[in-house]
């Protein structure tokens, strides 16, 4: 193994980019050289190619076309309004990560300050489980957000609709069977959903219920 090369938890072998020249990483004015060398080693290369990646080049879709999402936002400000106990349950990758940010700083703008729950990766696994749940349960929780988790989670969130929480599923996989009708279940992958662009990540999703209650909030 050379020093480009890295082992991961699993065992595989991850291949390190190279460096690039300081000249390269200052050719981009407005951004920092670490969000440079990231592009880069995904196929942008060079200022323009930069420029126009982050100008972007689709406008935003409004929120409320996915499925769901008018009930979610409308149940989140009922949360805040009321002060209740809110969980976020994510994945424990970057997509997870990044999601439980976007919601957790977007509740904190509106005065509610929500639990995080991170699954333990080697102890727990992948997703939702019901141990976590029960824990979760008897901290008095109200209102249960999953982010980049939970599309095929059915027996989980039967078990947290049963301990007394509302469920809100917010996830961009594959969906393989249907989730209890009590839950709301956000995702483009959704059997019959209709939202423009259902290659959103999984902090795409949590993103656009973000916005979604964000906009609610604003409105007269």
């Amino acid at each position: 193994m050379n020093d480009t090369e890295r082992l991961s938890l699993s065992g595989r072998r991850w291949r390190i980019a190279p460096r690039l020249s300081p000249e390269d990483l200052g050719a981009v004015t407005d951004l920092p050289p670490l969000a440079v060398q990231l592009l880069h080693n995904r196929g942008l290369r060079g200022a323009e190619a930069i420029g126009e990646f982050v100008a972007g080049g689709m406008p935003p879709h409004d929120p409320f076309l996915m499925d769901g999402m008018e009930a979610a936002a409308g149940r989140l400000l009922r949360a805040v309004a009321g002060g209740e106990r809110v969980c976020i349950y994510s994945d424990y990758d970057a997509d997870g990560v990044t999601s439980c940010s976007v919601l957790t700083l977007m509740l904190r703008s509106l005065g509610l300050n929500p639990i995080a729950y991170f699954p333990d990766r080697r102890r727990e696994g992948y997703g939702l489980n019901q141990a976590a749940i029960a824990g979760i349960a008897a901290e008095g929780v109200n209102l249960l957000i999953s982010t980049d988790c939970g599309a095929n989670a059915v027996a989980e969130v039967e078990a947290a609709l049963a301990a007394g929480m509302d469920v809100i599923v917010t996830d961009h996989h594959t969906v393989i069977t249907e989730l209890p009708v009590a839950a709301i279940a956000l995702n483009p992958h959704n059997p019959g959903e209709g939202y423009p662009f259902p290659d959103l990540a999984g902090v795409g999703v949590a993103y656009k219920l973000a916005e979604a209650v964000l906009l609610e909030a604003e409105s007269p």
